[in-house]
């Protein structure tokens, strides 16, 4: 027996108003059984932060 789920379509639509102006394509929209919410995007994850990419980027790959 399942329970009935948590979500309400409020929490839908808040979801979805920030992931929009945050600047993020939605794709798609999941909701489990549970109430979660997933929304699938279109954007690429961001870049880890690597301190000597920064650098190399700012003064060149190897440049004397």
């Amino acid at each position: 027996m399942t329970l009935p789920s948590t979500l309400r379509q409020m929490d839908l639509r808040r979801a979805i108003r920030a992931a929009t102006e945050a600047g993020l394509p939605i794709r798609a929209v999941e909701v489990a059984p549970d109430g979660t919410i997933r929304l699938l995007t279109d954007a690429a994850p961001p870049a880890p932060f690597d301190a000597l990419s920064k650098w190399e980027a700012v003064h060149g790959h190897g440049q004397p």
